[in-house]
C-alpha cells in the first residue's frame, strides 16, 4: 500500500507486493501470538526474526493470563462520560452501563487460554 501511495499510480506489482508482505507479517504475528507466553523466549524461529526482538522486549513484563479490561476517561469533564466509565468498570446490576458490561462479559467468545 505504501508503494501505491508513493507511486501515485495503481500498478499490479504494487498490489501483489503489498499483499505478499502483509500476508507474511500477518502469518508471523499470529503464529507468535499462538505460542504460550512462557515458551516465546525459547522459541528459536521467532528469535531469528529481527522484527520480533522488539516484541520480546515489549512483552517481557506482561503478566500471565487475561488482563482485566478497565476503562478510564482521561479528562475530568464531562461528568456524564466520567460516570459512565465508572459504572462500566463496576459492572453492577443497578446501572444500565453495568448491566450492558455484565451481559457482554457473559456472552463474549471464550477464546483466551
Amino acid at each position: 500500500m505504501i508503494c501505491v501511495v508513493i507511486s501515485r499510480v495503481h500498478y499490479s506489482v504494487d498490489v501483489v507486493m503489498g499483499y505478499w508482505i502483509s500476508s507474511i507479517i500477518f502469518s508471523i504475528y499470529h503464529g507468535f501470538c499462538e505460542i504460550p507466553h512462557v515458551l516465546r523466549s525459547r522459541n528459536r524461529p521467532f528469535r531469528r526474526l529481527f522484527l520480533f526482538w522488539t516484541m520480546f522486549e515489549l512483552e517481557r513484563h506482561v503478566p500471565e493470563g487475561r488482563i482485566p479490561n478497565q476503562l478510564e476517561w482521561p479528562l475530568p469533564w464531562p461528568k456524564s462520560v466520567v460516570e459512565f466509565f465508572k459504572e462500566w468498570d463496576a459492572q453492577s446490576k443497578e446501572t444500565r452501563a453495568g448491566r450492558v458490561a455484565l451481559w457482554l462479559s457473559e456472552h463474549r467468545l471464550k477464546l483466551h487460554l
